[in-house]
């Protein structure tokens, strides 16, 4: 009977190890898959934007292009830092595995629509006990970042008033409708734990109702905490923009930069796109529309938005890869 019992602990084993490499086998083609669809579809454009590139290191403004890469780390050590924050509530994790999740994310989000890849890859990667309130989680988290683009975004918009290309009423519904999401955001952190409450709990209502009971578990320092971090978060993304606009000589100030990078940015937060590689598309036509107001040819901007799109979301999507194919 012993004898049986290894038999059969064997073949499980050795089944366990099968489909683990066909996992790491289907996670390996779907991430050489989003490569080349990500690519291929400005693959016109990528030998220019790094002959541009190339063409202002050599100029002595390299030292932009360092700034830039400098920050991709940060930009991610905070955004994991958040999520270790959040979830923490679920399930503490470690820092290593907040980051290894956060990239898990990234990766999973360049193939499905809007949050929603961000949100599943990012439970996926973790080993909880409830994976409806660590949704709960990744959701709040998405939630802080949005309102974070939203702030900062007001601000540029107020600072370009005057030069936007839009007309008196155009401007007034603008900001009629950023009022009301700042408010609607303002309500829904000081009545947080009473809107719960009142999701009906059947059907699907239920289960939403279900992932975001977790919002009932931070007290206010806590979600303010985790909103600091978005906002620090933030600034450094625009950071990395704004550098990417200094190495390739933009004759702009750079509070104009600035304000021009948060327009950019909440345009691509505020209308979300079907996925990741729809969202470098978006923000392609966005800064092309914004910085446009100031003379700036579409094809330097195009580039400079395909650099930041690759360096800061694009190669840290592989190591996201990496994570997955470790933890499969």
């Amino acid at each position: 009977m012993a004898q049986f019992r290894k038999l059969f602990a064997e073949n499980g084993q050795r089944l366990t190890l099968r489909w683990t490499f066909v996992w790491r086998i289907v996670a390996t083609a779907g991430l050489l898959f989003v490569l080349w669809k990500a690519l291929g579809r400005d693959g016109k454009n990528l030998s220019d934007v790094w002959q541009s590139v190339g063409f202002h290191v050599t100029r002595g403004e390299g030292v932009w292009l360092l700034v830039l890469l400098v920050l991709v780390p940060v930009n991610w050590a905070l955004e994991s830092r958040k999520w270790q924050l959040l979830v923490g509530k679920v399930q503490r994790i470690t820092f290593s595995e907040a980051v290894g999740s956060t990239l898990a994310g990234l990766l999973s989000g360049l193939a499905l629509p809007a949050q929603i890849g961000d949100v599943v890859g990012r439970v996926a990667a973790l080993k909880v006990a409830s994976r409806s309130s660590a949704i709960g989680a990744a959701l709040i988290s998405g939630g802080i970042q949005f309102y974070a683009a939203v702030f900062t975004g007001i601000w540029g918009a107020f600072e370009l008033w005057e030069v936007l290309p839009a007309t008196g009423p155009a401007k007034k519904m603008v900001a009629a409708a950023l009022g009301v999401i700042v408010l609607a955001g303002v309500l829904a952190f000081a009545f947080r734990k009473y809107l719960v409450l009142k999701l009906p709990g059947n059907g699907i209502w239920g289960r939403v109702k279900s992932s975001l009971a977790v919002i009932a578990l931070y007290d206010n320092a806590e979600l303010l905490t985790a909103f600091a971090i978005g906002l620090l978060r933030y600034l450094t993304y625009a950071g990395q923009f704004v550098a990417g606009l200094l190495l390739f000589g933009f004759p702009m100030s750079v509070p104009e930069m600035a304000a021009c990078v948060s327009l950019v940015l909440m345009v691509k937060t505020v209308l979300p796109a079907l996925n990741l590689l729809g969202d470098l598309g978006l923000r392609g036509v966005s800064a092309v529309l914004i910085f446009g107001i100031f003379g700036i040819a579409p094809d330097d901007v195009l580039a400079v938005t395909f650099l930041i799109w690759a360096t800061n979301i694009l190669f840290p999507a592989v190591f996201g890869w990496f994570w997955v194919w470790k933890r499969a």
